[in-house]
């Protein structure tokens, strides 16, 4: 008589579950010399995978169950044991069994054989770029040992690289049946990944001038070249120390696409919002003027005011609504560092001579009022407003401007 399998084997010790791997794919037990099938028992099929014949039986089982269209065999990877393989284990016994991969062959490592083994062999693509005149020049100048820089070796190494890289990619033998490729594989891939190595260090050393609080920041022609080599992008920022401030408040510095390097300076978001509206004039003031050049508080005001003879006009220092420092407290300030402050009749003008804009923004009537500073940068017009968190680029120049009380800031004897 036929012994049948007796269930499967739960390695819990929680009993036997029936057994539904019969041959004909119908759910009935399956057929065995032992007391269990191989699809039940965890022995069994250890021992089934190490042999060539077991292992075959098992494959031609499993490929009659896809063929007939048994749930069996879904079963089989699911309840059986055959659930304790491993993923690629049990993708193998799938694909004997003769099921297509479950993946896209977009993203399989065959569909991108010939380009990996290319780069691998010619080293990644240096990517096309078209600079302008004025970075060109910069790059010359740059990459020369005349030009006295500490990083002139790598900008060498930059445009040297590429230049050589590309005469090997695009270099051509003629012979009788055409043209072939005569350039070597193992320099044109030596060019390419010197050529990125450079790259690298050139970003990373970018970064660290725009950071750095004192000495040689980075220059514009600088920073344009590294926004048209894709280096670094336009809207990049890095964070200053607090210590350039007396009230710590959050600074940053901002890459424009004009290659300008712009400073920006927003009240310490643990000040509640009556006290961000008085900060917003020493933040705006230092916007404008692109470094950290004072600190102008309620006390200072009145310091400055009492200089003058003015101290018991309180509407001297805060405007009506005393939300705000008034425009006279901001001048008395910038007088102090070597500046005044200059109403604009006509704000759709830039004034002559003019720095930059300070400006009121918001709605007297509900209160929001603050100080916010604009500063042109080759004919864009950025507003650096100390309640929006980055500056952003005015699109429309009038309509912007037009609706806002808005002072010049000039040097004194301008």
């Amino acid at each position: 008589m036929p012994r049948y399998c007796h269930g499967f084997e739960d390695p819990s010790g929680d009993g036997a579950r029936p057994c539904i791997f019969s041959q004909d794919g119908r759910g009935g037990p399956a057929q065995t010399s032992n007391k269990s099938c191989v699809l039940c028992s965890l022995e069994s099929l250890e021992l089934a995978l190490g042999s060539r014949v077991a292992r075959g039986n098992l494959i031609r089982q499993l490929k009659h169950w896809r063929q007939v269209g048994s749930p069996t065999y879904e079963a089989a990877f699911g309840l059986g044991s055959l659930c304790v393989l491993s993923a690629s284990e049990q993708c193998g016994l799938r694909a004997k069994a003769g099921e297509r991969p479950n993946f896209k062959p977009s993203s399989s490592w065959l569909h991108k054989k010939q380009r990996r083994l290319r780069q691998f062999l010619l080293g990644r693509a240096i990517p096309r770029t078209s600079l302008s005149t004025r970075s060109r020049k910069y790059v010359q100048s740059a990459s020369s040992q005349r030009s006295g820089g500490q990083s002139w070796i790598l900008h060498y190494y930059y445009v040297h690289n590429r230049k050589m890289a590309h005469r090997l990619a695009t270099a051509l033998k003629k012979v009788a049946g055409g043209t072939v490729w005569k350039g070597k594989k193992a320099s044109l891939r030596g060019y390419r990944q010197r050529w990125w190595r450079a790259r690298r260090e050139l970003r990373r050393r970018y970064s660290e001038l725009m950071a750095m609080a004192e000495g040689p920041l980075l220059s514009c022609r600088a920073a344009k070249w590294a926004i048209e080599e894709d280096i670094l992008q336009a809207g990049f920022r890095v964070p200053l120390s607090d210590r350039m401030s007396c009230q710590n408040h959050p600074q940053w510095r901002f890459l424009a696409e004009t290659g300008h390097i712009l400073y920006f300076q927003s009240p310490h978001e643990s000040l509640d919002f009556a006290q961000k509206q008085l900060a917003s004039a020493t933040c705006s003031i230092n916007n404008a003027l692109g470094r950290p050049t004072c600190d102008i508080t309620l006390q200072t005001a009145q310091r400055l005011l009492k200089a003058r003879g003015s101290e018991h006009d309180w509407r001297m220092c805060v405007k009506q609504d005393g939300k705000i420092l008034s425009p006279f407290a901001v001048g008395c300030a910038l007088e102090q560092i070597g500046f005044k402050l200059q109403y604009c009749s006509d704000p759709s003008i830039w004034p002559a001579g003019a720095q930059s804009l300070l400006q009121i923004r918001g709605d007297q009537n509900s209160g929001n009022e603050h100080w916010a500073a604009l500063t042109s940068c080759d004919g864009r017009i950025y507003v650096l407003d100390c309640f929006q968190g980055k500056p952003e680029l005015v699109m429309n120049w009038h309509p912007d401007l037009q609706p806002c009380e808005t002072y010049a800031v000039l040097r004194l004897g301008a």
